[in-house]
């Protein structure tokens, strides 16, 4: 007896095949083909995404970052930004890290062009994310200078100001996939992040351990973060292979 996922492959090749008789105007070849789908589709009472998403399933890949700014500014905001941006975009990360180094590798799994994107995304926030802080650092400077106030580190503002980026874009994010599962539903999104979560498991298994939760430190830094992370926008097409691509930031 075939298992389902035996079923779901056969029929994932049927599918193909009736697109390419469709493709070469073979009208007969592809109602036959037509007629196959469907009584496989009601023998197994399956649907025409069951076997779509398992496609797609078998072209799920992953690919490594490695943490720009820990050993020049420290914190955990790299690695909370890169678990952001995987989770609204059927991705999962893994972080790792070589004993006695600071050195912080991330890996994204999921679906190639989703991987690609995270990986952009995570480049490009982080650079202009730094690039944002270290000028609201200098203003601030200057307005303490001019009263007299003695400035906090800039490590230190950037370390708190850089996780309230990553807080705002969260929180951007969250509204704005709440907006496409109102328009698609959730369906195929939970059946997105079901396939990812269980080639996570079959390329980590047992190595894989539950991240440590992250003290937040609220003062001026922090929310100057979370408001210009709530405010965030993509300039796509600027450069980048995948600078134009959808994603889920304005």
């Amino acid at each position: 007896m075939e298992t389902l996922d035996k079923i779901k492959t056969r029929l994932a090749k049927l599918i193909k095949l009736q697109e390419s008789a469709i493709s070469l105007n073979s009208t007969e070849e592809a109602d036959a083909v037509a007629i196959k789908i469907k009584n496989l589709l009601d023998q197994y009472n399956l649907t025409m995404s069951d076997a779509e998403f398992e496609e797609e399933r078998k072209t799920l890949t992953r690919e490594a970052a490695e943490a720009s700014y820990i050993s020049r500014i420290g914190g955990k905001w790299e690695a909370v930004l890169i678990s952001v941006l995987c989770k609204y975009n059927f991705c999962q990360s893994v972080s790792t890290k070589q004993f006695g180094s600071v050195r912080v590798t991330f890996t994204v799994l999921g679906l190639k062009e989703n991987v690609d994107t995270v990986l952009w995304l995570f480049r490009y926030l982080s650079d202009n994310f730094v690039k944002m802080g270290k000028h609201r650092y200098e203003v601030q400077k200057a307005g303490d200078d001019a009263f007299g106030v003695k400035t906090i580190q800039q490590d230190t503002f950037l370390r708190s100001y850089l996780l309230g980026c990553v807080i705002g874009l969260n929180a951007k994010l969250q509204r704005e996939q709440q907006q496409l599962e109102s328009e698609v539903g959730t369906s195929i999104i939970l059946r997105n992040n079901e396939a990812v979560k269980e080639f996570m498991h079959q390329e980590f298994g047992e190595n894989l351990k539950s991240g440590r939760k992250i003290s937040v430190k609220v003062d001026s830094a922090h929310f100057l973060g979370v408001r210009d992370g709530n405010n965030v926008t993509i300039r796509k097409g600027l450069t980048g292979e995948n600078s134009s691509k959808n994603n889920l930031l304005s």
